[in-house]
């Protein structure tokens, strides 16, 4: 069994997996292959987390009901790979860079029929495409959070289901996302430990 605490602390890293980190988080990916990204986030638990986030995701699904689902940031399809375990939901997944997403291909989590090239900010979908709406680690990845919460309350239908799960929790941060989802047309429906389940407001 993984120690969590060990691997989320940043002086347990060496210095080459501090740069990537910073590269990653603060650098927004800038000059990181899609090997160093999946290698990094496996060896800190992303496979364990996104199990787990997918099992919470479809306990608070209807199962009598098939939803429309749109990933954000697939990247190399860790969460992926456990989304499309879940029977009644009918994925697609957003990316900007086609690398990371052709990654997650060639490791069999990605199917490529489910890939669309894009930016959360300026989502290719019509609008009310998506019944639900999901991704890991999206918050530190935006630029526009105005254009972000737009995007997001336009590709969905009316009350569809925003579920933003946390990969590392601050509670700080935590209850900043609550109020701007609120204040962006979401109606929060559940807040667990780790992550916020809102519904589009009608």
């Amino acid at each position: 069994m993984r120690n969590e605490f060990m691997i989320n602390k940043t002086s347990s890293l060496t210095p080459e997996q501090q740069d990537l980190k910073k590269r990653i988080e603060k650098d927004k990916m800038k000059g990181v292959s899609a090997e160093e990204y999946d290698q990094f986030v496996l060896e800190r638990g992303r496979d364990e987390k996104a199990e787990k986030f997918a099992t919470i995701l479809t306990e608070l699904l209807d199962a009598e009901k098939k939803y429309k689902t749109l990933e954000l940031g697939a990247g190399t399809g860790i969460f992926t790979n456990e989304l499309n375990k879940i029977p009644n939901v009918e994925l697609t997944c957003l990316d900007i860079r086609k690398d990371l997403l052709e990654y997650g291909i060639d490791k069999e989590r990605i199917k490529r029929e489910q890939i669309v090239i894009g930016d959360f900010e300026k989502q290719p979908f019509e609008q009310d495409s998506f019944d639900v709406l999901t991704g890991t680690a999206i918050m530190n990845q935006r630029q526009d959070q105005e254009a972000f919460f737009a995007e997001t309350k336009r590709v969905l239908k009316d009350g569809g289901l925003a579920f933003f799960p946390w990969i590392h929790k601050k509670q700080d941060r935590f209850e900043k996302e609550t109020k701007l989802l609120e204040d962006n047309g979401f109606e929060i429906v559940n807040v667990g430990e780790d992550y916020i389940l809102a519904k589009k407001s009608d």
